[in-house]
């Protein structure tokens, strides 16, 4: 009993060790060398243990379970302790470009941004810059992002300031957000969530809005009487020439009119504003027709 207890022991102690140090996976090529020799070691235990003690296969199994539950353990733990501090060094991060950016971008339009030609090369570092920082923010951030951008005139839909044309809105949450008369034109939006958002008169012509969420979203304003004329107000639609909607829910989208949809790209498995899907929403118009 004693000479289990101790081999036992030095077994433990070899792999505890062996084990503890370096972060797993390894990263560079040195890291993976010492992992490979670590290996070696611990295969080089086990043998060595074999021929000296001659013990049953369940002996064995005892001898060896502490050791790789202890490794295990380590390993799971290591690598949430490491996404962990991952994430939090990348949120870090997405914030302190999110501020540089609104100072950045501040300085550029007090410095006449506004009045530049489209093609300076003032408005294009700023797109650049627009652009890059889409890329590396999460949804809620590009949300942030957004919102004052449309806030601060910049995407106004016409002559935008800057313009959002191959913009990263995958998966943005836009929710209840106001895009009013925004130029989104030829924006990835695939997945984005605008539900309750206003996109009345926005421009989202060739924009990406495959699988997107349009519940209960403002697609247009309300026909409406003129203060002035007293006759009926023109509505104010989203643009949506050449965009696909492939599989996008606009599940009870208000302020729809008649051919707003004539120009899309695709509307593939979309459900359309009456909660039909768009196969059969097509037959009823085609019967209507």
């Amino acid at each position: 009993m004693e000479e289990t207890r101790s081999a036992r022991q030095r077994a433990l102690q070899l792999l505890k060790a062996t084990l503890t140090g370096l972060e797993w996976p390894p990263t560079t090529e040195f890291q993976r060398l010492v992992w490979a020799i670590r290996l070696a070691v611990i295969i080089g235990i086990v043998i060595l243990i074999v021929s000296a003690v001659d013990k049953p296969l369940w002996d064995w199994l005892d001898l060896l379970i502490v050791p790789v539950v202890l490794a295990l353990g380590g390993y799971l733990f290591t690598r949430s302790e490491n996404r962990r501090r991952q994430q939090i060094e990348e949120q870090r991060a997405q914030q302190t470009a999110l501020q540089a950016y609104l100072e950045q971008i501040t300085e550029l339009v007090r410095g006449g941004l506004r009045e530049e030609d489209p093609l300076s090369p003032l408005r294009l570092l700023a797109r650049g810059r627009t652009l890059s920082l889409f890329w590396q923010l999460d949804p809620k951030r590009k949300r942030a992002l957004l919102q004052m951008l449309h806030e601060a005139g910049l995407i106004g839909k016409g002559t935008p300031v800057i313009g959002l044309s191959g913009a990263d809105l995958r998966e943005a949450y836009l929710r209840e957000l106001n895009l009013k008369d925004a130029d989104l034109t030829g924006a990835d939006m695939k997945g984005a969530n605008l539900e309750r958002a206003d996109l009345s008169g926005a421009d989202l012509r060739g924009a990406d809005l495959r699988h997107a969420k349009l519940v209960w979203t403002r697609l247009g304003t309300a026909r409406t009487i003129d203060a002035l004329t007293g006759e009926l107000a023109s509505p104010n639609p989203a643009n949506f020439s050449n965009t696909d909607l492939s599989y996008t829910d606009m599940s009870w989208a208000t302020g729809v009119i008649e051919g707003q949809f004539d120009k899309c790209k695709s509307l593939e498995g979309a459900t359309m504003p009456d909660g039909q899907k768009y196969e059969d929403w097509l037959k009823g118009k085609e019967s209507r027709r």
